[in-house]
C-alpha cells in the first residue's frame, strides 16, 4: 500500500500562530536522510558526498493554487534551519505526526496495472511495506512539468 498525505489540509489544519512560525522558517533535505533512507538508497562514501543538501521553506505556495503547502517529510528532510538538534527534531515529529492523521491521508491497495497520480508540491507519500524482496515491482516516476513551488 502507499499512503498519499494532504499537505495543503495539513498546513490550513494547523493553529494560526505555528502556520505563522512555519513560514519564516526552512528546512534541509538530503537524499540520505529520515528513517530507513540508506535501506532505499545505497551509495559509495565517494556518492554521498555528491549529493548535497537541498535547503526549503517549510511551507511553500503552489504555483497554480497559490495555496500554502506544508514542505517537510521524515524520509528526505534533515533538520530544521537555525534551530539545535532536539528542538529541530520536536518540531518535525509534530508535524509528522499531525500529517499522519488519517483525515489527512489515502491509502492506495495496489492492483496489477493501477496507475496514481498526484501533484509532489502539495502532497507527501509513503510505501506501507507488505512485500518481500523477491516480488517483481514496477515502478515508474514522470514529471508532467508545471513550476516549482516557491
Amino acid at each position: 500500500d502507499t499512503l498519499f498525505a494532504n499537505m495543503y489540509d495539513v498546513f490550513e489544519t494547523l493553529p494560526e500562530a505555528v502556520q505563522t512560525r512555519l513560514r519564516g522558517l526552512k528546512a534541509v533535505h538530503n537524499l540520505m536522510s529520515g528513517s530507513g533512507s540508506d535501506a532505499k538508497v545505497t551509495l559509495t562514501d565517494a556518492q554521498r558526498l555528491k549529493v548535497p543538501d537541498a535547503i526549503h521553506p517549510v511551507v511553500r505556495r503552489h504555483p497554480e493554487t497559490g495555496r500554502d503547502a506544508l514542505y517537510v517529510n521524515p524520509g528526505f528532510t534533515r533538520r530544521i534551519e537555525g534551530m539545535d538538534a532536539a528542538e529541530s527534531y520536536a518540531l518535525l515529529q509534530e508535524l509528522y505526526d499531525h500529517a499522519s492523521q488519517e483525515r489527512f491521508t489515502y491509502r492506495h491497495k495496489w492492483r496489477s496495472g493501477d496507475l496514481t497520480l498526484f501533484d509532489g508540491r502539495a502532497s507527501m507519500h509513503t510505501a506501507t511495506g507488505g512485500y518481500t524482496s523477491i516480488e517483481r515491482r514496477t515502478l515508474w516516476r514522470a514529471f508532467i512539468g508545471g513550476r516549482y513551488a516557491a
